[in-house]
């Protein structure tokens, strides 16, 4: 029988509060350094991020030392403060527009606040977790951490905040110091994260699907709002899309009409698209007929918007603004306004007008990459499509 290959290890200092171990955890893995913590009164391990035994033996004689005289002690321990400004400073600068670098920058300040900034990161539980959840719910601090007294948030915005600490969390296990050895060994949240979700999640929420009722009565007054709402409200009902991509159409992504697109067809860029998903499809007549008419209405060409800004020509439109030209058309046509019904109820109305079309060409024209989440979320039951399928239709 083959001799079993030993596990290596080594220990140094004297006393079990000054003694410093390195070892493997099998054979030829990283080696680990486990050291006395006198904050917790146990025992934390920390990866070297190596494999080489002489190196790992100086550095725990270099460790065993210092603990003897009484000098720095849980190398590489590693502080709430420290991981949150490593983490926005590596991934800030990849962030698309400035929202989501704001976005990084408030829950900087936030967990900073909630921990202070000298907290050690292995030393989060659930604990201070449940307790920031429970604050931020009942709005006793507010998004950057500060205590407040003021309405408090829905449990997603809860959860959306617990998220963004996981995934800091998650990317300090992944990246290393210049010696090789990495920031974090373990995520603390790890263990945590599927019971926080499951506590703080939202329950499912309604979302209004528009009809052909209230559309006729709001494209019947858009002309009647001072604005794009006359073209926007067509393009946007006729194609699917979300109000961003369409918000930021270019005169030169409207393409003439070709044998495959006998009324034109529209180039959705990347860099606009929720999904980064780029493609070009034909348009139907009428949306073919609300974008020729805002083009000729501006004299777009070329780069230019289709729908610019009112007050600088040279960005797009604000979703603010066509979010309220959509209002003041629902109140001109006597409509009551459904609590979460927007421009996104339009995207799920075209979805359901399509149900009886092939799933995989419906989802590549609407922008859906993943077609499960079309049908499960944007495609909704109507009394007409439940009595065809009771008598057995097409």
């Amino acid at each position: 029988m083959p001799k079993k290959e030993s596990i290596w290890s080594k220990t140094f200092g004297v006393g079990h509060r000054n003694r410093v171990r390195v070892y493997e955890i099998w054979p030829d893995s990283n080696i680990y350094m486990a050291e006395w913590d006198a904050a917790d009164e146990k025992y934390k391990r920390l990866s070297l991020g190596h494999k080489d035994k002489d190196k790992a033996e100086k550095q725990a004689q270099e460790q065993a030392n210092k603990r003897k005289l009484g000098g720095a002690v849980s190398i590489g321990r590693l502080t709430i403060g420290r991981l949150l400004d490593e983490f926005v400073e590596a991934k800030s600068p990849m962030r698309k527009d400035h929202k989501q670098r704001n976005f990084d920058s408030t829950h900087n300040a936030l967990w900073g606040n909630v921990f202070g900034r000298d907290f050690y990161v292995d030393r989060i539980s659930r604990r201070e977790m449940d307790r920031f959840a429970n604050e931020r719910f009942k709005g006793l601090i507010d998004a950057r951490g500060h205590k407040n007294s003021g309405k408090g948030v829905a449990r997603g915005s809860v959860l959306h905040d617990i998220r963004w600490l996981y995934t800091a969390l998650e990317w300090g296990t992944e990246t290393t110091h210049q010696d090789g050895s990495y920031l974090l060994d373990i995520n603390p949240l790890k263990r945590l994260i599927r019971a926080l979700a499951k506590q703080w999640k939202e329950p499912t929420p309604k979302r209004p699907i528009a009809s052909s009722e209230w559309y006729e009565k709001v494209a019947a007054v858009a002309d009647q709002i001072d604005g794009y709402l006359e073209n926007l409200l067509p393009v946007v009902a006729g194609t699917g899309r979300r109000i961003a991509s369409v918000r930021h159409l270019k005169a030169s992504d409207f393409i003439p009409p070709d044998k495959e697109a006998p009324y034109g067809s529209l180039k959705w860029q990347s860099q606009y698209d929720k999904r980064g998903y780029e493609m070009q499809v034909p348009v139907t007549k009428d949306v073919a007929k609300a974008l020729q008419k805002q083009i000729n209405s501006i004299g777009a060409i070329g780069e230019a918007w289709i729908w610019p800004s009112p007050r600088d020509p040279s960005k797009p439109v604000t979703y603010r603004k066509t979010w309220k030209w959509l209002l003041k058309a629902e109140k001109l046509a006597g409509l009551k306004h459904q609590k979460r019904f927007g421009w996104h109820s339009l995207r799920r109305f075209w979805a359901t007008q399509r149900k009886h079309l092939p799933v995989a060409d419906v989802a590549k024209v609407g922008g859906w990459i993943d077609v499960s989440v079309m049908q499960s979320i944007y495609q909704s039951s109507d009394a007409e499509g439940r009595l065809k399928a009771a008598l057995g239709q097409d």
